[in-house]
């Protein structure tokens, strides 16, 4: 995979904007952390997760089956699957989590100015001010990916490394390797998202169905299993549900900045959807057969 595949991995799906169209100052509310997807099984304290809600200090997010995005001082983490991950600073130059198992993708191109990104575990700290990267805990190993720009990494007898763009590293080891195609696209598959302006009034969408497993795709982005709750921009979106052994299903919504978006897909072969009325709101929606 080139690495000019993974530059533009963000903006597939837009209209050839950045990611961000932003400045990288931060907001007077900077100490801020928000989840802005919960797709499948997860839980932050103890209670279950949902997009729009704050990360306080202290707390822990844990996938069970899914993934879930949160935003930290403008960077966006994303957890697969088996992961658990606790914020423990949040101040105004630096950030940090501690990946306590599983894994993360990170796009920190957005991260603010004069903030640095630590991800603490239990091999080191690595240590980041603006790329995209994978961190991965695998019982007492440690894994440090890089996809665009570069990460500082402990290595040997106290020492630390940079490793860059297609270079990978276990945390604690002197050497770098070079990327495999199967790692890169691993890894840029859960840092995926939807273009954005993180400035911008957002729209909470929900999205539900009684067949299971279904993933649920947001203008060809693959946001996770359903059910599903993500912050997403206002306009127009095509919802798409995937299952096994079934042709995908559909929807063209337009979606109205600050409203709440509800939609429950039916699994039963009705009508096929139709694009409802923009502020038709929350409701169920019969699609055409999911389950095969």
């Amino acid at each position: 995979v080139a690495v000019a595949d993974l530059v533009t991995v963000y903006v597939l799906f837009g209209d050839g904007a950045p990611p961000y169209a932003r400045d990288k100052q931060p907001p007077p509310e900077q100490a801020a952390a928000k989840l802005f997807l919960v797709a499948g099984s997860a839980q932050a304290d103890d209670e279950p997760a949902q997009a729009g809600e704050g990360w306080r200090v202290g707390s822990a997010i844990e996938v069970a089956d899914g993934r879930v995005g949160v935003v930290v001082c403008g960077a966006d983490l994303f957890l697969d699957s088996a992961t658990r991950l606790r914020l423990t600073d949040l101040d105004a130059n630096r950030c940090a989590v501690r990946l306590e198992a599983g894994r993360i993708a990170a796009d920190a191109r957005g991260l603010f100015d004069g903030v640095q990104l630590v991800v603490a575990t239990t091999a080191g700290d690595v240590r980041v001010t603006g790329t995209v990267f994978a961190v991965e805990v695998a019982g007492a190993e440690v894994d440090a990916r890089v996809l665009e720009g570069s990460v500082e990494v402990p290595a040997t007898a106290g020492h630390t490394r940079t490793i860059r763009a297609t270079e990978g590293s276990r945390l604690g080891e002197s050497g770098a390797r070079r990327l495999g195609a199967a790692e890169v696209e691993r890894d840029r598959r859960l840092a995926e998202w939807l273009p954005r302006d993180v400035a911008s009034p957002t729209v909470l969408l929900e999205v539900s169905s009684d067949a299971s497993p279904v993933e649920v795709v947001v203008d060809g982005v693959t946001l996770g299993p359903a059910p599903v709750t993500a912050l997403v921009a206002p306009g127009r979106h095509e919802i798409a549900l995937c299952a096994p052994g079934a042709s995908p299903v559909r929807e063209i919504v337009t979606l109205e900045a600050g409203e709440r978006f509800e939609r429950r897909y039916l699994s039963a072969p009705l009508a096929a959807a139709k694009e409802p009325e923009p502020g038709a709101g929350a409701g169920t929606q019969p699609v055409d057969a999911i389950a095969p």
